[in-house]
């Protein structure tokens, strides 16, 4: 994306000299300020037409989540004045969890530039695992998970995963996450926006599906005592096809 909008800025640069050229307008230094306004609202404008004619943005703050899937196995998977809001029993093994599906054709895949970005906090972090993942499908996923305290950036080929430690957490306590992904070359991870590093091998396969999972989010008890995960939003961003 920063790419197209440098050339886009570019473009605009090349027109106003080709205006200058036919009309002998000279836009000499200091710009006046009605010029330096027009401009800018160009090329705001130019940055808006690239976001929604190029790009794919979602984003939820869960007011509802009637369209999101569940196996219903554990003791809550509901909304409340936090966000999406699940939930464990305190039976070993038993999962809470909560998927949203995009079925359209090819709205989503792993072989296209993706961004993910999500707040999420654990009551209670010990003897859980939590995950919190994207662009999940048969041919693999990208995400988080908390291992106990410690959270992992993950990333699945359909086969072998891959993980690596990038930060700690705390009981009861938020954490941004947010990952870019590059496919077929890496996945990085960022935490409270401080980049922690990146995976480039396992990585989701270039798979195009009708049945792509934009975002899922689970929490499992490792021990026989209740867990409770909160995610306070998501946001997903990815170039059409």
């Amino acid at each position: 994306m920063e790419e197209e909008l440098k050339q886009r800025v570019e473009q605009i640069e090349r027109d106003l000299n080709e205006l200058k050229a036919v009309g002998g307008i000279q836009l000499k230094a200091p710009v006046s300020t009605e010029t330096s306004k027009t401009v800018t609202d160009l090329i705001k404008d130019n940055i808006l037409d690239i976001v929604w004619n190029d790009y794919f943005y979602y984003s939820s703050t869960f007011e509802s989540i009637d369209r999101y899937y569940t196996t219903g196995l554990g003791a809550a998977n509901t909304v409340n004045a936090d966000g999406l809001f699940l939930q464990t029993t305190a039976v070993l093994g038993n999962i809470a969890d909560s998927a949203l599906y995009v079925t359209s054709d090819k709205t989503i895949s792993s072989d296209r530039v993706a961004r993910f970005r999500t707040v999420a906090r654990v009551d209670v972090v010990a003897n859980q695992n939590t995950g919190i993942l994207t662009l999940s499908s048969a041919g693999g996923y990208v995400g988080f998970k908390f291992i106990g305290s410690t959270i992992k950036g993950v990333c699945q080929d359909g086969t072998t995963e891959q993980t690596f430690d990038i930060g700690t957490a705390v009981n009861d306590t938020y954490v941004k996450l947010e990952l870019q992904y590059f496919p077929g070359q890496k996945v990085e991870f960022y935490v409270n926006e401080i980049f922690k590093g990146a995976l480039s091998r396992n990585l989701p396969s270039l798979y195009t599906d009708t049945n792509m999972i934009m975002f899922a989010a689970s929490i499992e008890a490792t021990t026989a005592s209740a867990h409770e995960l909160t995610v306070e939003y998501f946001e997903f961003l990815q170039r059409r096809k």
